[in-house]
């Protein structure tokens, strides 16, 4: 056997897993060799490095829908007509659901139409009298979307 001049000696060594990881996917390896008289002690600590997460882009969530009003106003020829509007601003470009409803109390409820859109300024539609009947007279009405 032969004598190591120094009480011990450390070695780090790059040591490759068998495949082809990428070098900072390899462990490192420290190898301390003590050596003293005919005593011979070797250790090896393996270091393993993970690599680190890559984060994936998550899908942003689509933009809430807006609130929206909606009144009912009665023209001067005895009509009625329906006003959908943002409210807060901006514009919605999808289908907007309007349920229409009679004077409190009353328990007149009417069939929903669907109208494309609003703004803030909104646009006037004409009550759909042949859905919900030629003599009612809806006082107000409620917009979703969807």
């Amino acid at each position: 056997m032969r004598k190591i001049a120094a009480s011990a000696a450390t070695l780090v060594l790059l040591a490759g897993c068998g495949s082809q990881a990428k070098p900072q996917a390899q462990p490192r390896v420290t190898v301390t060799v003590t050596a003293t008289r005919t005593v011979t002690v070797i250790r090896y600590r393996h270091h393993h490095h993970h690599p680190m997460p890559v984060a994936t882009p998550s899908a942003s969530p689509a933009p809430p829908a807006p609130a929206l009003g909606c009144k009912v106003l009665t023209t001067g020829s005895g009509g009625e007509e329906f006003n959908v509007t943002t409210i807060g601003g901006g514009t919605y470009t999808g289908t907007i659901s309007v349920s229409f409803y009679g004077p409190s109390g009353s328990g007149q409820v009417f069939p929903p139409t669907t109208v494309q859109g609003a703004t803030p300024v909104g646009t006037w539609h004409p009550v759909p009298s042949a859905d919900i009947g030629a003599s009612a007279e809806p006082v107000g009405c409620t917009a979703s979307a969807g």
